[in-house]
């Protein structure tokens, strides 16, 4: 029922074939049609065919204005990113590109299985790369805090890594059931000792976020790799879930 994926840049575009505008006006923008590029359109259809209720897309390359567009799209198909905030406004549950377009959270969900509660003050704890919600199932009731997370990569600069995993960490201190998806850009020690490759500072900090004596998560990842490049596999997306919710 969860999906976490890299989707390294997806669009919106203009019906008439154009890049997205910048609409200024919320009904200006329900005048819109859109069509999505086809990567776009393969992940929608993906979490559509296997009835995924929550997905965590990171790396989107998406400004403000293409997420509320993705929105609207979105909303035609049963399916949606923003919820409502005040009377009228719609508020995408995400976090945007940064100026040079890379980064960007959004989180999807199917909003007939699933309640959402996100202010976008307390909900976005890192711009470009971490965005909180409270997701709750209606079926089962199953209520918990959502963290999609867009980890700086794992040969950037020291000051950066530190500052994410910090507000990562800071993030889950005082709530009960959490899980939080994404492309963490960081390797468990199990996985790195099976392929002979060194810990840096983001591996460094994956672990002892998980070795902690206090830690309440369980890393559910499975045995394969979620990246490769050229001959080097990989593995830097994991789910990692409050253990009271993995069991």
């Amino acid at each position: 029922g969860l999906l976490a994926h890299n989707v390294a840049g997806i669009h919106v575009f203009l019906r008439n074939g154009g890049m997205v505008a910048d609409p200024r006006q919320d009904n200006e923008i329900k005048l819109i049609e859109t069509r999505l590029c086809d990567k776009a359109e393969r992940i929608v259809q993906v979490i559509l065919d296997a009835r995924i209720r929550v997905a965590i897309l990171v790396d989107t390359h998406m400004s403000t204005e293409e997420m509320r567009l993705f929105n609207l799209h979105l909303s035609t198909r049963g399916l949606t990113c923003a919820v409502q905030e005040g009377d009228t406004e719609l508020v995408c549950v995400g976090t945007p590109r940064e100026g040079g377009g890379q980064g960007g959270v959004l989180i999807v969900w199917d909003p007939a299985q699933v309640l959402v509660r996100f202010h976008a003050q307390q909900g976005v704890i890192m711009h470009h790369r971490i965005v909180k919600a409270q997701m709750t199932f209606l079926k089962d009731g199953t209520s918990f805090a959502l963290l999609g997370a867009y980890m700086p990569v794992r040969a950037g600069a020291d000051e950066e890594v530190v500052v994410a995993w910090d507000l990562l960490e800071e993030a889950v201190v005082h709530d009960g059931n959490v899980c939080i998806g994404g492309d963490l850009n960081a390797e468990t020690g199990g996985w790195l000792t099976g392929t002979g490759r060194r810990a840096t500072l983001a591996d460094s900090r994956l672990d002892r976020f998980l070795e902690d004596d206090e830690s309440p998560f369980s890393v559910l990842t499975g045995p394969e790799p979620t990246y490769r490049v050229d001959t080097v596999a990989t593995q830097i997306d994991h789910w990692l879930v409050s253990r009271s919710l993995a069991g």
